[in-house]
């Protein structure tokens, strides 16, 4: 990209450069801010896409910016075509210097985001149990549906995902750093071999497909396996909106219930199944699951998931290295499953683990592990079967002083 910038209302030359881009977007160079300038135009001598022309100069018309809008007396900042540069100076970007002068130009830009009218919803449903003793309780198994929206910034979605896997393996969770020798070889050598297989390809939608999408899928392939089913307790499924925004979801349900939360027996949680091979988490493998807090509230809950679990035919290999007060992360925490446990309800929580992709553009489908997801959603829906068969529920033990309070 050729820098150079029609600044201000006569459209000065200059030797300063900016941010650009959508709408609300604000020059980080400040010297043409210095010089007097009221806006900054960049110009770019390759073609831009008419999609991004239009959401250079207009509004978001969708999910809010994971950018703020610049402050105040910011410098303002878009992006324009060289057709567009030669019709403000009268001659080619190449016959430019430093302090030309062109046509006056009139813009004018605002950041307008409003709250959807349509509120975000949780959707719930429930398969009776056919014990006329039990079906008053319920087993709840549950998953978010919602995820980050549209980056606010396109990356290049190949070199993007080569550097998390060298330098970011658990994805956002991990710091961006400066690649070492090595591990740039790497990265090369990754971005070489995606380019023999495709072209490069600009992303920036947050796609979400392991961080719920896994969850949300399996939800739905549980509920469909209980469709045909007849279990003694009643098996409420939860779909909870609005997990990424801070728990929004889990935390309606749980201060509004649409049943007695007093009659869960216990929840079973489900957050991020797509993942879990050896190269991608600790301890990972083709039947890798990582379960927290089945011993929080009731250490009966526990007992009943590892006895599930030996006697089935397909065994899991249960990953509890998540599971200790210590957890840097404080990963019991960060999902849905916190919500039910600050209401005295046993809860586990159930995934594959953080991987490259967590909270990126490129959480694709792609990506997903379906028979380690597959494996994952038949190991919840036995664990549920049998609390809904068994005569009495899980017992509560009490608050576990070891776990941390996640208030």
């Amino acid at each position: 990209m050729r820098l150079r910038s029609a600044a201000g209302r006569g459209g000065r030359a200059g030797g300063g450069g900016g941010g650009g881009g959508r709408g609300g977007a604000a020059a980080r160079d400040t010297r043409a801010q210095t010089a007097g300038a009221v806006a900054v135009l960049i110009v770019s001598t390759d073609s831009i896409p008419e999609a991004a022309v239009t959401a250079a100069f207009n509004g978001r018309m969708a999910m809010e910016s994971a950018v703020p809008a610049p402050p105040a007396g910011a410098l303002g900042a878009g992006a324009i075509t060289a057709a567009a540069a030669e019709r403000i100076f009268g001659k080619p970007l190449a016959q430019l210097t430093v302090g030309a002068t062109g046509q006056a130009v009139t813009a004018s830009w605002s950041y307008d985001w409003h709250i959807s009218k349509t509120p975000a919803r949780n959707v719930v449903a429930i398969m009776p149990g056919t014990d006329p003793a039990r079906a008053a309780e319920y087993v709840l198994i549950s998953a978010h549906n919602d995820h980050n929206g549209v980056n606010a910034v396109a990356v290049e979605h190949d070199s993007l995902r080569a550097v998390n896997i060298v330098t970011r393996p658990q994805g956002a969770n991990d710091p961006v750093c400066r690649p070492t020798e090595e591990q740039q070889r790497r990265i090369n050598a990754l971005v070489a071999h995606a380019r023999s297989i495709r072209p490069p390809r600009r992303d920036s939608v947050m796609n979400g497909a392991d961080d719920d999408g896994s969850g949300t899928a399996v939800l739905l392939e549980i509920a469909e396996k209980f469709a045909h089913e007849k279990p003694a307790r009643s098996i409420i499924f939860v779909s909870h909106t609005g997990e990424e925004a801070g728990l929004l979801g889990s935390k309606w349900f749980t201060d509004h219930p649409t049943i007695a939360l007093a009659s869960v027996a216990a929840a079973l949680n489900m957050d991020m199944e797509g993942k879990g091979r050896t190269d991608q988490v600790k301890f990972g493998g083709p039947t890798s699951i990582q379960t927290l807090g089945s011993r929080r509230l009731s250490r009966e809950f526990g007992d009943i998931i590892d006895s599930v679990n030996a006697t089935r035919t397909e065994t899991m290999a249960i990953d509890r290295s998540w599971d200790v007060s210590a957890n840097p992360m404080r990963r019991f925490c960060r999902s849905d499953q916190v919500n039910y446990v600050h209401h005295d309800v046993p809860v586990t929580y159930f995934s594959t683990g953080y991987a490259e992709d967590y909270h990126q553009v490129t959480d694709e489908p792609q990506y997903i592990e379906y028979d380690h997801m597959a494996r994952m959603g038949r190991f919840v829906h036995d664990i549920a079967w049998a609390i809904a068969e068994r005569k009495d529920r899980p017992a509560i033990s009490g608050a576990d002083p070891s776990y941390p309070a996640c208030r």
